[in-house]
């Protein structure tokens, strides 16, 4: 019997593995683009919107300052959430026990 390669492992992803893996990729983009839209919304300015963002929901829901640096850590925290997700759906998720010859 001779053994898989580790770096076959992802053809053996049955379906909804594979199914899986395209959808946390998608679901990342879509929570990408409503970070950096949230991010980008701070440097819109009205009075009625500077006076919520002096209350407490306001810094909670919508932030003070712009920051390039939290769309930065956004993108590093989505790009290690779906990949995290990748990983245990491709390798985790399809590996085998091996029988004891």
């Amino acid at each position: 019997m001779s053994a898989v390669p580790v770096n076959h492992l992802d053809t053996m992803a049955p379906p909804i593995a594979k199914t899986i893996q395209g959808r946390s990729l998608v679901i990342g983009l879509i929570f990408s683009v409503i970070a950096v839209g949230v991010e980008l919304f701070r440097l819109f300015h009205t009075l009625w919107l500077d006076e919520f963002r002096l209350t407490l929901a306001g810094v909670l829901l919508l932030g003070r300052i712009f920051s390039v640096w939290n769309i930065l850590a956004y993108a590093a925290g989505i790009l290690l959430a779906v990949g995290l997700d990748r990983l245990d759906g491709s390798t985790l998720a399809t590996e085998t026990p091996h029988s004891p010859s």
